[in-house]
């Protein structure tokens, strides 16, 4: 996305968040930084376990390994 579609992005997340009441509570971002930055200083505190792993492969393989723990 270019910076206007990511600021009208930004702007129509805030608005659901609102809506559902989310606004300064916690939020865990299980996802690449493009999609929270923008909206990070909606939460009043954020959780970003897949930082620093660089390449979706990784954040796959992360995410595979905690569900093996909790599920199995």
């Amino acid at each position: 996305m270019d910076r206007q579609e990511k600021a009208q992005w930004s702007k129509m997340v805030k608005h659901q968040l609102q809506e559902k009441n989310l606004l300064g509570k916690e939020a865990m971002f299980l996802c690449g930084k493009n999609y929270y930055i923008s909206i990070l200083d909606n939460f009043s505190r954020a959780l970003i376990p897949l930082a620093g792993l660089s390449g979706m492969g990784y954040q796959i393989q992360w995410m595979k390994n905690k569900m093996k723990r909790r599920l199995f």
